[in-house]
């Protein structure tokens, strides 16, 4: 028993990082933020844009590691929703100004999602979601199409 108790923090928290930070849908990394919030990559990556969604970052365990930051998502509707914004672009465009939009960058269409391969922005036409060996609840999750299509083929199917 002493033994599982020792074992117990390190237990979860690869459970934490594993099923829950690393794909997206209750928690946002920060390519995934930007991609749902409408926010070209580049742009996210500036602290003036960041701090407008600052009370919805994640400050939990991993938080202060190389692995973040995260936001939750949650919150980032409840900041959107307050401010009677559609979606981040729009918020940020009424506090610094105009920032351009999150597009997927093999189909040019506006994101929204992230590819759990390429770690990029995808657009729903761009992607498959709805994967079976992604946690319930990881709905921004997806795989970009022609990727999942060389996975398949791989191995024989889904």
């Amino acid at each position: 028993m002493d033994e599982l108790l020792r074992r117990m923090p390190r237990i979860l928290g690869n459970w934490l990082f594993l099923s829950i930070l690393r794909f997206p849908g209750i928690l946002v990394n920060k390519i995934a933020a930007a991609s749902y919030l409408n926010i070209q990559t580049s742009a996210f990556d500036r602290n003036e844009i960041q701090n407008h969604f600052q009370s919805a970052k994640y400050t939990g365990p991993f938080s202060d590691s190389e692995l973040g930051p995260w936001w939750w998502r949650a919150e980032l509707d409840v900041l959107l929703g307050d401010a009677g914004c559609v979606d981040g672009r729009e918020y940020v465009g009424k506090k610094v100004g105009t920032v351009q939009a999150c597009l997927d960058p093999q189909s040019g269409e506006q994101a929204g999602y992230y590819c759990m391969l390429t770690q990029q922005p995808l657009s729903a036409s761009n992607s498959r979601g709805g994967i079976s060996w992604f946690p319930s609840g990881a709905d921004l999750a997806r795989i970009r199409k022609d990727k999942f299509e060389q996975i398949t083929a791989l191995v024989g199917g889904y």
